[in-house]
């Protein structure tokens, strides 16, 4: 499953749950970060994490349960390694700096953005574990 798919079936997880924009926020979640991950556009990653571990649930990257920007970045680094690329070429390929590759990698932070253009070339399989 690709990231904008993940980004309409958290939205539709908060809506079956029926998690308001207040609890959300009262959990430190605002409704322009929500908004920016159901809308697709450009937002932190750790958000992303952040606002599925609220709705009770676990990023899958393939098939491997993530929590936290560390254990997405070693994955995302293991699937880079098994796939061939080298940081130089995965840079050339992608237009990203050694160092922003290596920050994705190392969970230091990210946007979307960035990490749209590292998954253009690192085939990664997306999924959600409901933790209820």
């Amino acid at each position: 499953m690709k990231l904008q798919t993940i980004e309409r079936k958290i939205q539709k997880l908060r809506e079956a749950q029926e998690v308001s924009f207040i609890l959300l926020q009262e959990r430190g979640l605002y409704p322009v970060s929500v908004y920016h991950i159901e809308r697709g556009e450009n937002y932190t990653f750790d958000t992303l994490l952040k606002y599925l571990t609220i709705l009770n649930a676990h990023l899958l990257i393939n098939e491997t349960e993530v929590t936290d920007l560390l254990e997405a970045g070693a994955a995302f680094r293991a699937l880079r390694v098994e796939q061939g690329w080298s940081l130089a070429s995965l840079g050339m390929a992608t237009k990203l700096s050694a160092r922003t590759i290596i920050n994705i990698e190392k969970g230091r932070g990210y946007t979307k953005k960035n990490l749209i253009k590292y998954l253009s070339k690192v085939h990664v399989d997306f999924g959600i574990k409901s933790l209820i």
